[in-house]
């Protein structure tokens, strides 16, 4: 069990490296290039995070069995909720305390990767077939 959560976690990890590069080159570019506001530009990149990050998620990291109509919700859900603590968090970051944006937006994404995890471990992707160990 212990071998499954690290690999896991892994997995997760580069799943979330993969989401996280599409999250910040929408960033990225929609600041640096098109003159958006940071905070609506971090929004929108973490938004098409959110749609690789489930596929990926749902094949690679969890292997998941829980039927699409089931776990989908559950993820949008979670990721509705790292959206808006993402988006209160670089709000805070960069509005009130007057930090640059981006290292505000990867203090951002390393406060939300152990929620996310845990969240979609225990609750979105998890095994209904997986009975507990005696």
């Amino acid at each position: 069990m212990k071998n499954l959560f690290k690999n896991q976690f892994v997995r997760f990890l580069g799943v979330g490296g993969v989401a996280t590069s599409l999250h910040y080159a929408v960033l990225l570019f929609l600041v640096e290039i098109i003159g958006f506001y940071a905070v609506l530009s971090s929004f929108l990149g973490a938004f098409a995070g959110a749609v690789i990050s489930y596929i990926l998620n749902y094949h690679i990291t969890f292997q998941a069995t829980r039927p699409h109509r089931s776990a989908m919700p559950r993820f949008f859900f979670i990721a509705f909720l790292s959206l808006a603590l993402n988006t209160a968090l670089m709000t805070f970051f960069v509005e009130q305390a007057g930090f640059a944006y981006f290292p505000s937006q990867i203090l951002t994404t390393f406060l939300l990767i152990i929620i996310t995890f845990g969240a979609n471990r225990i609750w979105t992707f998890h095994d209904l077939t997986v009975k507990p160990e005696e």
